[in-house]
């Protein structure tokens, strides 16, 4: 599937589930407009590492996404300036146990982070090497990190969380509400 399509078809959920969860007070914020062939290489000359294809594409399309999870934003070529997001991410990195690291623990300082929550310690990074951004996605989480294949395939599992149809949840809504 490609890239406009997923984030197509998850925003609409996304944004539904989002808007009867926290309604005005915390209003949806859409994917951001896709990053620009500069702006990429800037962040890939400051990370000294070439982007992974697949994420890379997703920052084309979306250029980080503040209001991805109910609590999770996934960081764009930002990461080339140091912005609150980032500072909240590399403090999570820190903050994070050795063991909840795994077998990165000694990759701390060169993790490159890609999602943080701003509930929880929760941090998705990815690992340079010889230059070039892995493919695999890091989800830690302070217990063990979850590790996904591809940016593709964390996004995939986090839009595989949410329902089909949030019609139950409307109802329910709609019930207390009354």
């Amino acid at each position: 599937m490609s890239w406009p399509t997923r984030i197509s078809q998850y925003q609409e959920l996304a944004k539904e589930l989002h808007e009867l969860m926290f309604g005005a007070a915390s209003p949806y914020l859409p994917p951001n407009a896709g990053a620009t062939d500069d702006q990429l290489k800037q962040l890939e000359t400051q990370i000294d590492a070439e982007l992974d294809s697949d994420y890379k594409e997703f920052l084309r399309c979306a250029n980080g996404w503040p209001s991805f999870t109910g609590s999770i934003s996934l960081l764009g070529s930002e990461l080339a300036t140091q912005t609150k997001e980032l500072a909240f991410a590399n403090r999570n990195v820190g903050a994070i146990s050795g063991a909840a690291l795994g077998p990165y623990k000694k990759l701390r300082r060169i993790l490159i982070p890609v999602g943080v929550s701003n509930a929880t310690l929760d941090v998705i990074c990815m690992v340079p090497n010889s230059g070039k951004v892995n493919p695999e996605t890091i989800c830690f989480n302070n217990t063990e990190p979850d590790v996904y294949p591809s940016f593709s395939a964390f996004f995939d599992m986090v839009a595989s969380t949410l329902p089909t149809s949030i019609d139950h949840y409307s109802k329910r809504h709609r019930t207390r509400g009354a």
